[in-house]
């Protein structure tokens, strides 16, 4: 039988539009196997991110695993200071460090690289346009939100574009 079976399938990709069939075939078995049940948890996630006291008009916010949490990022879009992410799109359980990102301060596209190179100082390496939301909400962030099975997963976050630097009496 799986001889008979391997003869059909040589015959099969001998013809041309056999070979198409076949390559058809193997992608939709492929396209089967993903995103099933053996990956990691998933959670749906969802709430708001202001700074100095409004939303954030558009951005993006990031949740990277952390520690002993597995899995890949998960990112969703901020409109007028909300964002959500359903399950199956959503972080996966565990500990995250959360990155944010205003989107609409530039002119231009964020991912126009041409553009991006016309408007980019070379002196100062930057550029000269500035995220309202600060590094260390991004890049350096400290942030952090820890993804539950059970429960809702909402994380409001309220940012400052001036942090407070402790008194210490001198």
């Amino acid at each position: 039988m799986l001889m008979c079976l391997g003869k059909e399938i040589c015959r099969l990709v001998t013809r041309p539009k056999g070979f198409l069939i076949l390559c058809v075939m193997l992608l939709a078995l492929g396209c089967l196997g993903c995103g099933g049940k053996n990956g990691p948890l998933r959670v749906t996630v969802r709430g708001s991110v202001s700074v100095d006291g409004r939303p954030l008009k558009a951005g993006m916010i990031r949740f990277i695993p952390t520690g002993q949490t597995k899995g890949s990022a998960a990112v969703a879009m901020i409109k007028e200071g909300a964002y959500s992410l359903p399950r199956g799109d959503g972080p996966v359980v565990g500990m995250h460090r959360v990155e944010i990102e205003a989107t609409d301060y530039q002119a231009i596209p964020i991912d126009d690289e041409k553009a991006n190179a016309q408007v980019f100082d070379p002196r100062r390496g930057q550029s000269p346009l500035k995220n309202p939301v600060p590094d260390l909400y991004n890049r350096r962030s400290t942030l952090t939100s820890d993804m539950k099975v059970e429960g809702e997963n909402k994380f409001d976050f309220q940012l400052a574009t001036t942090v407070a630097v402790p008194n210490t009496g001198r």
